[in-house]
């Protein structure tokens, strides 16, 4: 099978860590040649060599790549439109034509390369996947424009997310299917030496009560109202532990830190994420909208026990068994969450050992690719 896969981004993000993961797949297990495309360089290229792919490089120019309405309106999005016109052609003559699966790696994608997408529907036998991943109104318009030239739509999320977000299309179209996103329940499952490890290395003492949180410093992600409630339960001997990094917020994650309490550690960006599952006892999850979080899945498979907002599939993932969702907002609800998981060890265990069982269950890796082999 010859596949090319569409990455207008070099982030090495939710979206594109999936990407690497069925490359790999399909590299090892079907003997796979994959080729991507890429429009801006950056982390993902070094993830996608390394497990096979052949990264080709055309960049976007700079311009198309800043979001704002001032750059649809007027004389930019004239130049815009024309500057994107002549960039979808040289992507167009500067790849092969003759593989057998086109894959867009994101609504965002879809948009910047739909003249592309176009032509290869037009002028190539290729079938054309297109998958979908985050939960905000301009995927309901990406997915208005490419509904007719795609063979197939993957939307990455539970049943319920994808019928609340696309409503009737998700209803009458057959070319649409929904997926889950997976974890490696091997990777991601409770390690105790890790666990002491890491709890010595943050001098955080064996008996405290660790919140573990992992994401990008940003302000939809809800980090700073997490930081102020914690601070504000005043919770005696318990930690909360952020990974991830602020990018270009530079001012949203000073006011962050600013606003965090002394038990609150900011470890930045870790390339060995899942070893600091195991030293936690709660992960938190604070966002005001997400598709399907990895992040979930990952801390439910490492035996944690889940708060996080109603948002995307977390409303299916997350069941009373395995944790407890809030309103976004909502901090007085977030204070008396934090508190009550802190006062409930045994309570947090038994349901970090559901959480695992359900992963196991709905969201392993070998459920995903068994159902992506019938897309592909």
């Amino acid at each position: 099978m010859r596949i090319l896969a569409v990455e207008r981004s070099g982030l090495y993000y939710g979206s594109a860590v999936n990407l690497r993961n069925w490359i790999e797949h399909y590299v090892k297990v079907n003997n796979a040649s994959v080729d991507v495309l890429l429009g801006e360089s950056g982390d993902i290229e070094e993830h996608l060599e390394e497990v096979g792919a052949q990264v080709k490089l055309i960049g976007l120019p700079g311009f198309l790549n800043r979001y704002g309405k001032k750059n649809i309106k007027g004389v930019n999005l004239l130049l815009n439109a024309l500057a994107l016109l002549f960039y979808n052609f040289k992507c167009f003559f500067s790849v092969r034509k003759d593989y057998d699966v086109l894959v867009v790696n994101n609504y965002r994608s879809a948009v910047y390369y739909l003249l592309f997408l176009i032509l290869i529907k037009l002028l190539s036998k290729s079938k054309i996947v297109i998958r979908f991943q985050i939960s905000q109104t301009p995927v309901k318009i990406a997915f208005s424009l490419v509904k007719s030239i795609a063979d197939k739509i993957i939307v990455h999320g539970t049943e319920g997310y994808c019928k609340r977000e696309f409503g009737e299309d998700f209803e009458a179209l057959d070319k649409v299917v929904c997926i889950p996103n997976p974890v490696n329940t091997e990777k991601y499952r409770f390690n105790e030496i890790k666990a002491q490890q890491i709890r010595r290395d943050l001098k955080i003492p064996e008996e405290a009560f660790v919140f573990l949180s992992v994401c990008y410093i940003e302000p939809r992600k809800g980090v700073l109202q997490l930081v102020e409630s914690f601070k504000r339960a005043d919770l005696k001997n318990c930690y909360l532990v952020h990974i991830g990094d602020h990018g270009s917020h530079q001012e949203y994650f000073d006011k962050v830190i600013g606003s965090a309490g002394p038990n609150t550690l900011f470890l930045g960006k870790k390339s060995n994420v899942q070893d600091y599952y195991s030293c936690a006892d709660v992960f938190v999850l604070n966002s005001a909208y997400e598709g399907m979080p990895y992040v979930i899945v990952e801390a439910m498979s490492s035996g944690l026990p889940i708060i996080s907002t109603y948002s995307g599939s977390n409303v299916e993932v997350v069941t009373k068994d395995v944790g407890a969702l809030l309103e976004y907002d909502d901090n007085a609800a977030l204070i008396e969450t934090l508190s009550y998981y802190a006062n409930n060890r045994d309570l947090c265990e038994r349901m970090g050992q559901k959480a695992r069982e359900r992963v196991a269950a709905l969201y392993s890796e070998r459920v995903y690719f068994e159902t992506l082999a019938e897309v592909y």
